[in-house]
């Protein structure tokens, strides 16, 4: 269960921070899945591919991926 209260943790402070953007909660849910990397794999090897993985995107890559099906809808 300590995932879910620093999710929650992060949900709260984002929601009470003025300043808190879409690339704060990106980079905030990237660090959870790296933080899982740790916890969930049993060796090196399936940790780094999971590592690999969770930063495989920049956020500006996952913004283009994120509006290019709203500009096609428009």
């Amino acid at each position: 269960m300590p995932m879910a209260n620093s999710r929650i943790l992060l949900i709260i402070l984002c929601l009470a921070a003025p300043g808190c953007t879409y690339q704060g909660w990106y980079t905030g849910f990237q660090e959870q899945q790296r933080q899982q990397c740790y916890q969930n794999s049993s060796n090196s090897s399936e940790r780094q591919q999971c590592l690999d993985r969770s930063n495989n995107t920049t956020y500006d890559q996952y913004k283009v991926q994120r509006e290019q099906p709203i500009e096609r809808a428009k």
